[in-house]
């Protein structure tokens, strides 16, 4: 996410369909990725009551799983919606792209290197 904020490029999509390129080179900035993580806590949290709150049991997706296989991700959604239809996803119409790179790789090494223990 931190690498997004910096270059302002959140999808694949962006860069084919929209022409949009990269806003500059990102930087590892320890500080700040420890904020959004921060933030994305406080957010999961605010969720995580709203839910409990209204007695809902939400469908939970987990990008790195989903996104290696799109065809599940769906039939789970469609069972979960209870949409009695069955419905095939075309796999050829999936065009998004993952943005993780060896960019990314580096800074999640870096940043669970220099985690405090504890």
């Amino acid at each position: 996410m931190m690498k997004a904020l910096q270059i302002n490029l959140w999808t694949s999509e962006q860069g084919k369909i929209q022409g949009i390129e990269p806003a500059g080179e990102p930087t590892y900035e320890r500080a700040a990725i420890d904020e959004q993580i921060r933030m994305l806590a406080l957010a999961e949290a605010a969720w995580q009551s709203f839910f409990t709150r209204w007695n809902v049991q939400p469908l939970t997706l987990v990008y790195e799983d989903d996104a290696r296989d799109y065809e599940g991700t769906v039939a789970r959604i469609v069972e979960y919606l209870g949409v009695d239809d069955a419905y095939t996803l075309d796999p050829t119409q999936i065009t998004l792209e993952r943005l993780a790179d060896g960019v990314t790789e580096e800074w999640v090494a870096r940043y669970w290197a220099e985690r405090p223990l504890g």
